[in-house]
C-alpha cells in the first residue's frame, strides 16, 4: 500500500475544536497531527516525539462526539507511553523468540493497554454507545496498523472489548489481586528456566511415586470446580502458597497429572465426556497443610498438590480407580546406527567461576524448535511421550549423562502459528540431528483404570 506522510503540522483551530472540544480540557491534545492518504486507523506514531497519525477524510466520517472519544483514547496511549512499552517488548521478543511466555505476554500487553484506554475514556465522561460507534466506524473505513508498537484504537479482541465497554461502564481500579498477578507474570518470564527445571524434576518424581498410596493424603479446605468456557484456548496448572489454580483441564488429564502418569492414554476407561468437557478448579489447603508446603522442595510440593487433587476428584467426581500394568504399544528411545550426536552439558559456574553443586535443567519448545539444557535421556523420553502419538516413550539409550542440544522439526500443532516446513518430521529430526531413534515395540506400561465416575457435584 502506498502511504504518504505529509509534513507535520498543528491542526487548524477549527479542526482542533472538532477533535477535542473547545471547553473540554480533559481531552487536550498537545502534539502534532499528521494526515495520511493511506487507509490506516488513527494512531500514535513515535516514542520520544509522538505524533497523532490521522487518515485524511476522517472528519467527514465520524461525528464530533465520536471523534473526541477516539482522540481521548489515543491521548491515553501517549500518557501511558504504550509505544515505548511495546517497543521494548518487541526487543525482548526478538532476543527470546523461543520463549512461549514472551509471546503470551505480548498478547496480554495489547489487550490490557486497550482495556486501560477504554476505561479512561469512559471514566472521563465519554458516552459508551458513542465511543463504540466511533470504534466501529474506524473499523469500517480503515485498517489496523501493521506495527504493534503504533498504538491505535482497534487492537485486541474487538468483540470482547465492545461487550466490556457496553456492560462494564463502572471503571474498576486495579485490585491487589490484579497487581499480584502482573508481578507473577513478570516473575514467570524471568524465572521460567528455573521453573522448567523444577517441572522436569517434579514430573520424574511423580513418575516414581505414581503407585504410592498415602494413608492420610492432604485435602483442600475449599474448592470450586466449574466447566471451562468452550472458547477457552489456555490451559494452566499453578500451585503457590497452599492454593492451586487449574484452568481448562479435562478429567482424564487431571487424573494423569494427579497420579503422575506420562500420557492421557495411561488413564483407561471412562465415559466420553472425560475427554470433551474441560474444567476450571480453584482450591486452597488449610493453613496447617499450607505451612507444611512452605518447608518443602519444589518437587515435594508438586507431589503434595497431586495427592490433594487425587482426594478432590475422588470426592467431587465420585471417582474410583485401580492401578494396573498392561503390555501396550510403546516407543523405545534408542541410539541410532552411527551413534548419538549429543554434547555433554556445559558445566554451570558460579560468580567465582567455580562449578555449581547443582545445574539447571530446562527445555524450551516453540513451534517445532527445542532448546534443551542439562537434559537426561529419561527426561527427553518423558517429554516426547505424546508428541504426535499416544504411545509412551521409554528411555532405552543407556546414556546416563546430561546433555545440551537443539532440535528442529516440522510441528503440525493445529495452532495459528504455521509449521516451519523446512525441517523434517520429529522422528527424522531425532535421528538426523541427535543420532537417536524411536522404535515401535511393546512393553509394560503403568495405567490407572477407571472403575466408576460421575459428573462433578455442585460447588
Amino acid at each position: 500500500m502506498n502511504q504518504e506522510f505529509p509534513k507535520s503540522f498543528s491542526p487548524a483551530q477549527d479542526d482542533k475544536a472538532f477533535l477535542i472540544g473547545q471547553d473540554d480540557s480533559s481531552f487536550d491534545i498537545d502534539l502534532p497531527v499528521i494526515y495520511s492518504g493511506a487507509l490506516i486507523e488513527p494512531g500514535i506514531f513515535g516514542i520520544f516525539r509522538p505524533v497523532l497519525l490521522m487518515p485524511a477524510g476522517i472528519l467527514e466520517r465520524l461525528s464530533a462526539e465520536q471523534m473526541r472519544a477516539i482522540v481521548a483514547h489515543e491521548m491515553c496511549h501517549v500518557r501511558r507511553r504504550d509505544n515505548l512499552t511495546f517497543a521494548l517488548h518487541m526487543v525482548v521478543e526478538t532476543l527470546l523468540w523461543f520463549h512461549p511466555a514472551v509471546w503470551w505476554i505480548g498478547a496480554r500487553l495489547i489487550e490490557e493497554r486497550e482495556r486501560a484506554c477504554d476505561e479512561a475514556v469512559i471514566e472521563a465522561g465519554g458516552e459508551a454507545l458513542v465511543y463504540v460507534e466511533g470504534i466501529l466506524n474506524v473499523c469500517k473505513f480503515y485498517v489496523e496498523s501493521p506495527i504493534a508498537c503504533v498504538a491505535g484504537v482497534t487492537g485486541a479482541d474487538l468483540k470482547k472489548r465492545i461487550g466490556r465497554i457496553m456492560t462494564e461502564q463502572v471503571v474498576r481500579k486495579m485490585s491487589l489481586g490484579a497487581k499480584i498477578l502482573i508481578c507473577g507474570v513478570i516473575l514467570l518470564a524471568s524465572g521460567l528456566p528455573v521453573a522448567a527445571g523444577l517441572g522436569l524434576a517434579s514430573w520424574s518424581l511423580a513418575q516414581s511415586q505414581s503407585d504410592e498410596v498415602v494413608p492420610n493424603p492432604p485435602k483442600f479446605e475449599v474448592a470450586s470446580i466449574k466447566p471451562s468456557r468452550p472458547d477457552d484456548q489456555n490451559d494452566n496448572w499453578n500451585g503457590h502458597g497452599g492454593a492451586l489454580s487449574i484452568e481448562n483441564y479435562t478429567l482424564r488429564r487431571l487424573i494423569r497429572m494427579a497420579y503422575g502418569l506420562k500420557s492421557d492414554s495411561q488413564v483407561v476407561g471412562g465415559p466420553g465426556w472425560l475427554d470433551h468437557q474441560a474444567f476450571d478448579i480453584e482450591a486452597k489447603l488449610d493453613e496447617t497443610e499450607a505451612a507444611k508446603l512452605r518447608d518443602m522442595t519444589g518437587p515435594a510440593r508438586f507431589r503434595e498438590y497431586c495427592f490433594a487433587v487425587q482426594s478432590l476428584i475422588a470426592d467431587r467426581f465420585r471417582l474410583m480407580v485401580h492401578r494396573d500394568s498392561q503390555d501396550r504399544p510403546i516407543y523405545a528411545l534408542v541410539v541410532a546406527r552411527g551413534g548419538a550426536k549429543l554434547a555433554n552439558a556445559a558445566p554451570m559456574l558460579d560468580a567465582d567461576g567455580k562449578p555449581k553443586a547443582e545445574r539447571d535443567h530446562s527445555i524450551y519448545v516453540s513451534n517445532g524448535h527445542m532448546t534443551a539444557t542439562g537434559i537426561s535421556m529419561s527426561a527427553l523420553a518423558d517429554f516426547l511421550t505424546g508428541a504426535g502419538s499416544d504411545r509412551v516413550v521409554l528411555d532405552r539409550t543407556e546414556l546416563t549423562g546430561d546433555y545440551d542440544f537443539h532440535l528442529d522439526w516440522t510441528e503440525d500443532n493445529g495452532k495459528a502459528a504455521a509449521a516451519d516446513a523446512q525441517y523434517p518430521s520429529l522422528f527424522t529430526a531425532l535421528q538426523e540431528q541427535l543420532g537417536l531413534k524411536l522404535e515401535p515395540t511393546k512393553g509394560p506400561v503403568r495405567v490407572v483404570v477407571i472403575d466408576d465416575v460421575e459428573q462433578p457435584s455442585a460447588n
